[in-house]
């Protein structure tokens, strides 16, 4: 079957989105399938609701193939076969968006043109599947992402790790990662706090940076918490092998790097909420700040072991390629 797959212009920095892309290129192909790709663009700018309606790129895709996906979804209005709304926006958002009067109308005539969604919707967790049903009251059929547990697996064997705590994120203020020395304020002296961070804002990646710096400082555990800003993936890869948990310190619709963690066999602590939940075992999920850092101390301490370090490994084979490509086949001969 000939299948078109549409995308944004692909960031610097392989987000979650880049990453869906790329695994349903790579498993429709491996699939036996002709893909077809799409021209990249920026995305549609002003009045890009309309935009979305009558996309050029799009029609020639649905001339050329039996299907089209739209990998990374703009909006589930899209006149694709599949859309693949990777951080839908919330009732709220876009209550926001279009709160102006101006905004109000915009939002109103476009849904009476548009009409109800036509193409099947595909949602990265529960989290993402609610929200859409919230915002634009269409089901939702979940593909999770695809995981490289191929790579970080072998880490899971080293024994011989250090009382780390590694934190792998975006340097965002929606990240939240102020709470990195509050946690260890908490948390006894001889636990190191590492971040690994990209910076795809520049200088607002870098006031995030002083504010860690600021907090860490008047909390006097600055000489805790080590940064390694846009670093390889093999130094990455390096931290992971040696470190004992992987913390998240904000919601996420996924959540692809906690499944890197754990696959490398960290022990996962996050929020209690979003796609954390299908992810990550309810005794290592909360949101209150002591707890997590009670957490924390009873993950390095008494939790991590070689045992449970493949436990962990063996809950994060439920999202590898493979399990992907199995679920992507049957949704598209559904």
């Amino acid at each position: 079957m000939k299948i078109g797959v549409m995308f944004r212009k692909r960031s610097q920095y392989l987000g979650g989105g880049e990453m869906y892309v790329d695994g349903i290129i790579r498993a429709l192909g491996e699939l036996g399938h002709q893909v077809i790709l799409n021209e990249e663009f920026d995305g549609f700018g002003k009045y890009g609701l309309y935009r979305s309606l009558s996309f050029r790129p799009l029609k020639e895709l649905r001339k050329e193939c039996d299907l089209v996906i739209d990998a990374y979804g703009i909006s589930p209005w899209m006149k694709a076969d599949f859309v693949c709304l990777h951080t839908p926006p919330t009732s709220e958002m876009l209550a926001e968006k279009y709160g102006s009067l101006l905004g109000k109308a915009y939002w109103k005539i476009f849904k009476w043109a548009a009409g109800t969604p036509k193409g099947i919707i595909l949602a990265d967790s529960r989290f993402s599947q609610s929200i859409i049903k919230e915002s634009y009251n269409k089901d939702a059929i979940i593909l999770y992402p695809p995981v490289d547990t191929w790579t970080y697996r072998p880490l899971s064997s080293n024994e011989d790790r250090k009382d780390w705590v590694l934190v792998i994120s975006r340097i965002a203020e929606e990240k939240n990662l102020t709470e990195i020395p509050l946690l260890a304020s908490k948390t006894p002296k001889n636990i190191q706090f590492h971040l690994v961070g990209n910076t795809p804002f520049a200088e607002l990646s870098q006031l995030e940076i002083e504010k860690i710096r600021t907090t860490a400082k008047s909390l006097g555990v600055w000489d805790r918490i080590h940064l390694h800003i846009n670093i390889s993936q093999k130094e990455k890869q390096a931290l992971m092998r040696e470190s004992k948990v992987l913390l998240q310190t904000s919601y996420a619709h996924f959540g692809i790097s906690t499944v890197e963690g754990m696959s490398a066999g960290l022990i996962p602590i996050t929020p209690d909420s979003s796609g954390h939940r299908d992810i990550v075992p309810n005794e290592w999920r909360t949101n209150d700040l002591e707890t997590k850092a009670d957490l924390i101390t009873v993950a390095i301490y008494l939790g991590w072991s070689s045992e449970y370090a493949r436990e962990m490994s063996d809950l994060a084979e439920r999202f590898n390629f493979e399990e992907f490509k199995v679920h992507l086949k049957a949704i598209i001969h559904k």
